[in-house]
């Protein structure tokens, strides 16, 4: 299945430390905390492979059925 390219531009930083992902927007010279939570084991290998865009299976059932895809449960 051959999806469209994705439209606009945005720019993140990712930083695992401490055993804590925190992801932050880099937009506006601001760098606003978009998400920080518990890194489990396994956790910075999943964010690699969704970067190099190998397929990871859908935790959101809802959208696995929407895109066909393989679930996590």
């Amino acid at each position: 299945m051959e999806y469209a390219k994705q439209r606009g531009s945005a720019s993140i930083t990712v930083d695992l430390y401490d055993g804590v992902i925190t992801v932050k927007s880099n937009n506006n010279q601001r760098r606003e905390v978009l998400i920080k939570r518990t890194a489990y084991d396994g956790d910075w290998n999943w964010i690699w492979e969704a970067l190099e865009g190998n397929h990871i299976p859908s935790a959101d059932p809802y959208r696995a059925a929407y895109y066909g895809e393989e679930t996590t449960s």
